[in-house]
Formats: structure tokens, C-alpha cells, sequence
């Protein structure tokens, strides 16, 4: 901890905690991926800041090793799938 900073945003219309690099990787990501269209522009300018987080505690997660994503992360996901327009 300490050399990365945290958040809890909104990316996409849903509750996650990024740190400051995955905030600036979460454009990486192709929009279909989270049942966006193409085109929809994904990351840092899209997020809403809900609270820095100061002092975050590590958690212990599961994670899929086969796409290698933390649970919270493919939770996350499902929640965006679910409520992607469809084009």
C-alpha cells in the first residue's frame, strides 16, 4: 500500500474501487466487452468519484483462473452486462 491511490467510482452507472493505475487501464478495455456499443468511450473522464479512500485494507477475493479476474471485478461485470441498452 501507499504508492497507488484509491477510489470508489461509478464506471459505467456502477459501484466499483479502482486503484489509480486500473483507473488509467480501464480504457484499455473494448466497449463490447461490457455490452457497450461501439464507440462508447470508457474510462477516467467517465467515472464519478464517490469518496477517496484513504487508508484502504487489502480483502481477500477470489478470483477465476481461467480469465484470471477478481470476483468483485466479475461481479461487477455481471451488474454493467445486465444493464447495457441494447443497440
Amino acid at each position: 500500500m501507499g504508492e497507488h491511490t484509491y477510489a470508489e467510482l461509478l464506471a459505467l452507472g456502477e459501484p466499483i474501487v479502482l486503484c489509480d493505475l486500473c483507473q488509467a487501464d480501464f480504457s484499455s478495455y473494448h466497449p463490447t466487452y461490457f455490452d457497450r456499443p461501439q464507440g462508447t468511450k470508457l474510462g477516467r473522464s467517465e467515472f464519478v468519484l464517490v469518496r477517496e479512500l484513504r487508508s484502504p485494507t487489502p480483502a481477500k477475493d477470489k478470483f477465476c483462473p481461467r480469465c484470471v479476474q477478481r470476483l468483485a471485478f466479475l461481479r461487477f461485470l455481471v451488474r454493467v452486462r445486465s444493464t447495457a441498452q441494447p443497440d
